[in-house]
């Protein structure tokens, strides 16, 4: 977390050289993609993507369509 809080520091330094009114959009913008980014290396990498394309396939593998339908 000494990562993150450096980043937030350079953020807040940068922003500090900025005059006017939109600093604190700047920061709420960089803060939410810096969360978004984290939470998919996340998601990425704990395998919970490949575990829903597993049930995906699975549903798609066990499929028996009635007897009676047309086609097939």
């Amino acid at each position: 977390m000494n990562l993150l809080e450096d980043y937030y520091r350079y953020i807040e330094l940068n922003l500090a050289r900025r005059k006017g009114m939109d600093k604190p959009i700047f920061l709420i913008a960089s803060l939410t993609l810096a969360i978004m980014f984290v939470m998919a290396y996340y998601l990425a990498t704990t395998g919970w993507m490949s575990s829903v394309g597993d049930i995906f396939n699975t549903t798609v593998n066990n499929y028996q369509p009635e007897p009676g339908g047309s086609g097939g």
